[in-house]
């Protein structure tokens, strides 16, 4: 559990610190997953321009806006949902027909998970790490919301996300000595471990 003021934001600026950024280009049609069971670590380059190494083919996706649904479908004509463990509820919302068209010849898509947004700090974290995604496909529009950090804790909690994430990438991040740095530098009160931020990982489904 991660607890601080905004907790769903420091998820979205973990993604947008080019950890799990992804061009929709790479997801493989599904009849080729059976033939390629290891997925082998690619490198993709985001709409920012940012260049990320992810596991290919993508197999679990979240959808950062339901809407994205439209651009999956575009590549993957057989069943466009497969690979979605959890998105925005706003294409139910915004575009019912559409979505009832999808129901009716995918049920499963019933079952697929629903976030909040990052813009109105919504987006549940733990739910989030809890479906196990290989990536998460955001709207550049997203950035503009989640692009600041709202305190020093945030910033050491989403040091501690990038090490969840990728502990080989990141294994020489400290989030407990950059808190302390900050305490040091900025902030009037001592600084005590663990006393306002609590960074636990979150349970991860088998």
């Amino acid at each position: 559990m991660v607890t601080l003021f905004r907790r769903s934001q420091t998820f979205a600026a973990l993604l947008f610190a080019g950890l799990l950024g992804l061009s929709l280009c790479s997801l493989t049609p599904r009849h080729a997953l059976a033939a390629d069971p290891d997925p082998a670590l690619g490198t993709v380059t985001d709409l920012l321009g940012r260049k990320v190494k992810v596991h290919l083919p993508v197999r679990r996706v979240i959808l950062g806006e339901g809407r994205q649904l439209y651009l999956v479908a575009a590549l993957d004509t057989q069943n466009p949902i497969e690979r979605i463990v959890g998105w925005r509820k706003d294409l139910i919302q915004s575009d019912p027909d559409t979505y009832g068209a999808y129901l009716r010849k995918f049920p499963a898509i019933a079952k697929i998970p629903t976030f909040g947004g990052f813009e109105d700090g919504t987006f549940d974290i733990e739910q989030a790490i809890s479906q196990r995604p290989d990536v998460i496909i955001l709207n550049i529009e997203a950035q503009h919301a989640t692009e600041f950090y709202n305190s020093p804790y945030q910033f050491a909690a989403i040091q501690q996300l990038a090490k969840w994430f990728h502990p080989t990438l990141f294994a020489d991040l400290d989030p407990d000595a950059s808190l302390r740095e900050l305490h040091e530098r900025f902030l009037p009160v001592p600084y005590e471990p663990g006393y306002f931020v609590s960074l636990d990982k979150p349970e991860v489904k088998q």
